[in-house]
C-alpha cells in the first residue's frame, strides 16, 4: 500500500484493510445458516427434515462460493501491473531505486525480505494482536 499511494493515504487504506477482514468471518457466519439448511447432497430428497439430530447440512456449498469469489478477484488483481505509474514517477523523481532492483526476484531475496519482517516491531505486535484477538474468540465461543 505505501508503494502505490501517498502517505497521507495510508492510514485510511490500512483502515479499509482492517474492515475487510472483519467482513470476511462476517460473511462466513452468515454464509454458513445458509448452507446448512440445505440438505448434504442436494440432489437427493432427504428423509428427515433439518430439525432432525440426524441432519448434515451441505457445509461444503461454502466453499465452492468463496472460491469462485477468490477466483473472480484473483483475476481483477492480476491484471494491475507490477508497478503504478504514480508510484514509479515518485520512485523516478527521488531516485532512490536503481532500475534493476524491479527486475528479477530470487529466493535470497524472500528470505531477506522474511528476515525483514521477523525483526519488525510493529509487524509483529500487529501479527501478535490478531492471533490472540482470534484465539480469545475462539476460547470464548467454546
Amino acid at each position: 500500500m505505501d508503494d502505490n499511494s501517498k502517505k497521507s493515504k495510508t492510514p485510511a487504506m490500512i483502515s479499509w484493510s482492517a474492515f475487510l477482514r472483519m467482513l470476511g468471518p462476517a460473511i462466513g457466519y452468515s454464509l454458513a445458516p445458509v448452507c446448512l439448511r440445505l440438505y448434504i447432497d442436494p440432489f437427493k430428497e432427504p428423509l428427515i427434515t433439518n430439525k432432525d439430530p440426524r441432519w448434515l447440512g451441505a457445509w461444503w456449498l461454502g466453499w465452492i462460493l468463496l472460491t469462485a469469489i477468490l477466483l473472480i478477484s484473483a483475476f481483477f488483481v492480476g491484471m494491475f501491473p507490477k508497478e503504478m505509474p504514480s508510484a514509479r514517477a515518485r520512485r523516478i523523481k527521488a531516485g532512490t531505486w536503481v532500475e534493476s532492483q524491479l527486475g528479477e526476484r530470487s529466493f535470497k531475496d524472500m528470505v531477506r525480505t522474511l528476515k525483514r519482517l521477523a525483526v519488525n516491531k510493529v509487524y509483529n505486535i500487529n501479527l501478535i494482536l490478531g492471533a490472540s484477538t482470534e484465539y480469545y474468540m475462539w476460547h470464548k465461543k467454546n
